[in-house]
């Protein structure tokens, strides 16, 4: 017996054929067509399975267009709750619609490995973007061949010219804690001038935008995981992070981290921010202030230096790079290892310093 199902995906109709011990298939209608017409069809559809007219898994079954396979992609990402709709959602959207454009129609089946690295390649962007689009549509063609869309299991790999220029640029740019310490210094005097010249009055406490910077600095949190910090996600020295797409994490505040936290805390009710709702006014704040403290052409004006910053400052101090990375809630131990290597060598040498030679 067989099961008969539709649904919108996108802009095409999906028929669904299922049926015990075969594998599901796929039929696309225009979405032009009005859901009473696709209703009509599942119906007759229905009926000459029934009476053994009509076959839908004779021969190899309908192949789908890539298209249609990106539709089902996505969607299905998205109601899982693995991407967030205004982030991850977003971003693999425009990157693999703009990507899979030329070939949009075709039978993703059909679609020759050549072709795909030439599709990969013809995507604007530097070394670091290419290295992201690579992620994306690897993902997504993995997952065409994991649901039975495609024959063979496809890879594209990067060019050896961006490879070559990742490894080529200076390392991580970040800011020892005296320099974070000048950069808040600088704020506090654009904010007294401020006032004496245009008269102006912060509704936030003078030391607002330094303990948020020594906030970020500390809990080594991201820059978009701050706005959704509210005082309810504060319980003792553990604090709830929303993290990348809809992950959350439980981490331990260092105590100079818990302490900022508990002050912005008070007073305030469960659902009521601890700093602030978005990041604009800070971040432009932050640039301002290094300009001042370290010289208009510092590379290190956006707050995922403050994160970079916070990190190295810890591996300065010795402390075990596992715990840093489960602070920084990266995915194993080796991307802490493989992002801070530049940093670890120095540190390496005066770890094994005093080892001597002891015979026996």
């Amino acid at each position: 017996m067989a099961w008969v199902s539709y649904r919108r995906v996108g802009d095409k109709w999906h028929v669904r054929f299922r049926a015990k011990g075969k594998k599901e298939i796929i039929k696309t209608y225009p979405g032009t067509l009005y859901e009473k017409t696709i209703i009509q069809k599942v119906g007759y559809l229905k009926e000459q399975i029934a009476l053994g007219h009509e076959d839908p898994w004779q021969g190899q079954g309908f192949e789908l267009s890539a298209g249609t396979v990106l539709n089902m992609y996505l969607e299905e990402n998205l109601e899982s709750g693995n991407w967030a709709e205004h982030t991850t959602h977003k971003t693999n959207k425009n990157v693999l619609t703009r990507m899979l454009a030329p070939v949009e129609g075709e039978a993703i089946n059909e679609i020759s490995a050549d072709h795909w690295q030439q599709l990969f390649n013809d995507l604007p962007g530097g070394a670091y973007t290419k290295k992201g689009d690579r992620g994306r549509l690897n993902s997504f063609l993995k997952y065409a061949h994991d649901k039975g869309y495609m024959n063979n299991r496809i890879k594209v790999d990067l060019p050896m010219k961006y490879v070559l220029e990742m490894r080529n640029r200076s390392s991580i740019k970040y800011i020892t804690w005296q320099q974070l310490d000048d950069v808040c210094a600088a704020h506090r005097w654009i904010y007294r001038q401020n006032h004496l010249i245009y008269g102006t009055h912060s509704r936030k406490d003078p030391e607002f935008y330094p303990d948020l910077y020594f906030f970020i600095f500390y809990s080594l949190l991201r820059s978009f995981e701050v706005p959704k910090l509210k005082a309810k996600h504060l319980k003792g020295n553990k604090l709830t992070v929303q993290g990348k797409g809809r992950r959350t994490d439980i981490i331990t505040l260092p105590p100079p981290a818990l302490d900022i936290a508990q002050k912005y805390v008070k007073g305030k009710s469960p659902d009521e921010y601890i700093f602030c709702s978005d990041m604009n006014r800070p971040r432009k704040h932050l640039g301002r202030a290094v300009e001042l403290a370290l010289g208009p052409d510092h590379p290190s004006k956006g707050f995922h230096q403050l994160r970079h910053s916070g990190c190295v400052y810890y591996i300065s101090m010795g402390k075990p790079i596992q715990f840093i990375s489960k602070l920084l809630r990266h995915k194993s131990i080796d991307v802490t290892l493989r992002v801070y290597s530049d940093v670890l060598p120095d540190k390496m040498e005066e770890v094994f310093s005093d080892v001597r030679h002891r015979p026996v």
